[in-house]
């Protein structure tokens, strides 16, 4: 059980601080810059989670292509039902998490789901309160796409 998690952390921190005590003698200080400031800003906004945006859209009877499935604002019950199932609906208002691009504009709530090493946001056009164009460029920026098939 945790016990064991434990365990293994304890043992990979004190590997972690072994490897910068052997490595001392090769770190070299830093000069302050504005670049370096910069850089410095860009890694903190770098997440300790992998992240993950996937779309999910529904082809209702007759549509073959994805523009048109970012244009549907309702889907069936097992559909939705399907939604449910995909993670915490989290309000974009106050989310603070990962958003995979969303704005608070675009939905008033979507599927996230979160662990220890990622964290996974739902691109779903039926929730969505953006416009077409908007759900279609939300929609095309994620890499992995679910298509539920209503016919």
């Amino acid at each position: 059980g945790g016990g064991f998690g434990r365990r293994s952390e304890s043992k990979g921190l004190a590997t972690s601080l072994t490897n910068v005590h052997t490595n001392l003698t090769r770190i070299m200080p830093l000069t302050p810059s504005k670049r370096l400031n910069k850089d410095i800003r860009l890694l903190d906004h770098i997440g300790a989670r992998e992240t993950m945006t996937i779309a999910v859209l529904v082809r209702k009877q007759g549509q073959e292509k994805e523009k048109h499935m970012c244009a549907n604002e309702t889907g069936c019950g097992d559909y939705n039902a399907f939604l449910r199932h995909l993670g915490a609906h989290v309000p974009l208002e106050t989310h603070h998490g990962f958003r995979g691009g969303l704005r608070k504009e675009d939905a008033h709530i979507t599927p996230y789901y979160s662990d220890i090493n990622q964290e996974i946001i739902f691109h779903v056009p039926t929730l969505m309160i953006a416009k077409k164009e908007r759900r279609q460029r939300i929609v095309m920026s994620s890499k992995v796409r679910i298509i539920w098939s209503e016919d």
